[in-house]
């Protein structure tokens, strides 16, 4: 069953009764079972969270995401008891040789790069050159198709132009929301080792490395 992700904007309380979240605000009420919760994403400082349904959303393994003051994604709570076998994946998973990163990495950007290519026909109605760019991944991406694909992407997908920066103008902003909320799903789903520890960038001042699930 598709998960559903609720998005907290206004001041609320948060409770659990009978396996229900219970949410209530100045303005209405409401319920719903926790275990059809995938993401509560929480964009108010003054919302009131109880630990008891704190602790039945991490226990179904719900992705609970915190927002700080500019709206950004700041925190992630999630099981650390999800699976049986925890340990011995993020084991495998730091462990692995770098020839098997590199080629991950390389299934990755091409999945993604051929991904953009039909995302852009559907958006569009006309052909790219998308799939051209995906060949043309080497083992690591070490020719960088990533970045040039992206560039391509952005510029067809916008009427207006952009330029992919993490502190860039707008709609840089939104985007960098969608791609902290995604790397949450990322890692509730897949099992993988903390986004520090990341498979292809390995900056020691950076929390935001990017990884693969195995």
């Amino acid at each position: 069953m598709l998960k559903k992700t609720l998005l907290i904007e206004n001041k609320s309380k948060i409770t659990c009764k009978n396996n229900q979240l219970l949410i209530s605000s100045e303005t209405r009420e409401g319920s719903i079972p926790i275990e059809d919760i995938g993401y509560l994403v929480v964009d108010n400082m003054e919302t009131y969270i109880s630990l008891p349904a704190l602790n039945k959303l991490v226990e179904n393994n719900s992705a609970v995401i915190i927002c700080a003051d500019n709206h950004m994604p700041n925190g992630l709570f999630m099981s650390l008891n999800s699976h049986h076998i925890q340990h011995e994946i993020f084991k495998y998973q730091i462990n692995a040789s770098e020839p098997l990163r590199k080629r991950l990495w390389q299934q990755t950007i091409t999945h993604k790069i051929k991904n953009q290519g039909i995302h852009l026909s559907y958006i569009t109605g006309k052909p790219n050159h998308f799939d051209f760019l995906a060949s043309k991944v080497l083992s690591g991406d070490t020719s960088n198709m990533e970045a040039v694909a992206a560039a391509a992407y952005w510029k067809s997908f916008f009427d207006i132009g952009i330029k992919r920066e993490r502190f860039g103008k707008y709609p840089n902003n939104f985007l960098n929301y969608g791609y902290a909320i995604l790397r949450a799903a990322t890692g509730w789903g897949g099992q993988s080792e903390p986004p520090s520890a990341g498979q292809t960038e390995h900056s020691k001042l950076s929390a935001q490395n990017r990884f693969i699930c195995v």
